[in-house]
């Protein structure tokens, strides 16, 4: 299994950030949220960006892009439609308050020890370049449970 912290990712997108983000027109570019624990209401879920999920050590174990358009009231949600095929609503959830509402990862990321997701948000002006940042973490890391691995530098 490959060990990837949580915070070589935040160093990782810090450099490409110094490749790839026009400070002059856009200004400070975003960063890493915290861990998202399954409880309350998904903070990224109205953003469209990079997301993490993370196992119990906030190791990565997947990276993926949630940067769609979407239409109607989620036009920008693209974490939140890609986040939620991981989770679903505990037991006995329903009548609980949506900021104390908790979440389990389907059976499928519960055997992949899914504890957490992390994400960095982008505009909607500026969400196309999520995909140059997935493209760019998975050729320098090797998340266990990514599968494309065209990008990686062992590829080249």
């Amino acid at each position: 299994m490959n060990i990837i912290p949580l915070n070589d990712i935040k160093t990782a997108t810090v450099e490409f950030f110094k490749l790839h983000w026009p400070s002059i027109n856009w200004g400070t570019p975003p960063v890493w949220g915290s861990p998202w624990r399954l409880c309350g209401p998904n903070p990224y879920g109205k953003k469209q960006g990079v997301y993490a999920l993370l196992n119990n050590k906030d190791e990565i174990i997947y990276i993926g892009v949630g940067a769609s358009l979407g239409s109607g009231i989620y036009q920008g949600h693209g974490i939140g439609a890609r986040t939620s095929r991981y989770t679903r609503l505990a037991p006995n959830q329903k009548g609980v308050s949506i900021d104390e509402r908790k979440y389990i990862p389907t059976p499928k990321w519960q055997q992949r020890a899914l504890a957490a997701i992390a994400a960095i948000g982008f505009t909607p002006e500026q969400a196309y370049i999520a995909y140059g940042l997935e493209a760019f973490l998975l050729a320098e890391f090797a998340p266990e449970f990514n599968k494309v691995r065209s990008a990686r530098k062992s590829n080249a």
